[in-house]
C-alpha cells in the first residue's frame, strides 16, 4: 500500500511543478565552498522538513548547509562535514529536545518523531566557536553559521488510516476529517494553507449548497482551504476509507466549488460541479489527475487545483 500511495502522490507533484520545472541556467557555476569576502568563511543553514506529519510516526528532516541559501557545499572542507544542532520546541513539549548529526557533502539528517498533535518549532544551528575549536580542526574553528527555523504540524491520523505521504522539497499539509477522509495538500515552498472551515480543513457540506450528482461519502468529508504564498498550481490528494469505496474507483466522482467558474465533467462553465479528467500535456486545473486504488480497496483521488482563487475552495469525493 505504501508503494501505491507513493506513487500517487508523486504523479500528483510533477504534475503540480511543471510550470516552475523550466529554470534558466545560471550564467557561471555557484561556489560549493562557503563565501570568505572580507572576513571568515560564511554558510547558510537551510532546513529541509514536511510542514506536516502524521502524529506518532517517524519523518526525516535534513539540514542543508549551503554557500547562499540554496547551494549546498558538498566541497568545503569543514562545512561539508560540520556538526549541526537541531531544537525541537514548542506544542506539547515542556522542555526543547536538541539533536545533533555530523554533515555528510553539506546535508545533516536526522530522525524525529512528534508524539502529540500540535505545531511545533524546528530550529538548525550551526557550532559555537567555543564547540567548534574543540571539535573540529583550527582550520574550521573561524567559520560562522546562519541559523534557520521552521514550523512543523503533527496531525493526528491513526496508523491503520491511509494518507498520501508529504512529497519532499514541497510545502505540504496533511488532515483527516475524523470520518474517514483524508487530505495531502501539496505546494511549492513559501506556500501558506489556512483552513476552509475556519479552525478545521474539513466540514460536512460545501456553503451554498453540494454538487446535486451526489453528497459527501462521509458526514463530514468536504475539504476547504485557501492557498496564498505562491501562483502556481498545487495538488490535492484525497484518500478514502475502504469503507466508503463500494464500487470501482473509476466511477469515484470529485465535487468542486471555487469563485471563479470553471468547465466541469458535463462540459458546462459552473462554479460547483464534478471535474473532469485532466488530459495530459493540455490539462486545464482544476481536474482529476488519478483514481488509484491501494491495497485492502483504499482509494485515492488526486486533484489538480488552479492558481490563487478569490476565495475558498471546496471538494469531497462521492460516486
Amino acid at each position: 500500500m505504501r508503494r501505491n500511495i507513493a506513487l500517487a502522490a508523486a504523479a500528483a507533484l510533477v504534475a503540480s511543478l511543471v510550470a516552475v520545472s523550466a529554470i534558466p541556467a545560471a550564467a557561471s557555476t555557484p561556489s560549493t565552498t562557503c563565501q570568505t569576502g572580507d572576513g571568515p568563511p560564511f554558510c547558510v543553514l537551510v532546513i529541509a522538513a514536511p510542514s506536516s506529519v502524521r502524529a506518532g510516526s517517524a519523518f526525516t528532516v535534513q539540514v542543508l548547509v549551503t554557500t547562499d541559501g540554496s547551494t549546498i557545499a558538498k566541497s568545503d572542507p569543514c562545512a561539508s562535514k560540520v556538526v549541526v544542532t537541531l531544537v525541537e520546541s514548542g506544542g506539547s513539549l515542556e522542555v526543547p529536545q536538541s539533536l545533533t548529526a555530523a554533515a555528510r557533502a553539506g546535508i545533516a539528517t536526522f530522525t524525529l518523531t512528534l508524539q502529540t498533535p500540535d505545531t511545533y518549532t524546528l530550529d538548525a544551528n550551526g557550532p559555537t566557536l567555543s564547540y567548534a575549536a574543540a571539535a573540529t580542526t583550527a582550520s574550521c574553528q573561524d567559520y560562522q553559521y546562519e541559523s534557520d527555523s521552521t514550523s512543523v504540524m503533527a496531525v493526528d491520523i491513526p496508523l491503520d488510516v491511509p494518507i498520501a505521504p508529504c512529497p519532499p522539497d514541497t510545502n505540504c499539509v496533511q488532515a483527516s476529517s475524523g470520518t474517514g477522509t483524508q487530505a495531502t495538500l501539496i505546494a511549492d515552498p513559501g506556500s501558506t494553507w489556512t483552513p476552509g472551515f475556519g479552525a478545521s480543513y474539513f466540514g460536512s457540506s460545501i456553503p451554498g449548497g453540494n454538487c446535486t450528482s451526489g453528497d459527501p461519502l462521509n458526514q463530514n468529508g468536504v475539504l476547504g482551504f485557501l492557498l496564498s504564498g505562491q501562483t502556481q498550481t498545487k495538488v490535492i490528494v484525497l484518500a478514502l476509507d475502504p469503507a466508503l469505496v463500494t464500487h470501482g474507483i473509476g466511477k469515484l466522482k470529485v465535487c468542486w466549488n471555487q469563485a471563479t467558474p470553471f468547465t466541469s465533467l458535463s462540459g458546462a462553465t459552473v462554479n460547483t460541479g464534478d471535474l473532469p479528467s485532466c488530459k495530459g500535456r493540455n490539462q486545464v486545473p482544476p481536474c482529476v489527475l488519478s483514481r488509484t486504488s491501494g491495497q485492502h480497496n483504499v482509494a485515492f483521488l488526486s486533484i489538480l487545483a488552479p492558481a490563487n482563487d478569490p476565495s475558498d475552495p471546496f471538494a469531497y469525493g462521492h460516486f
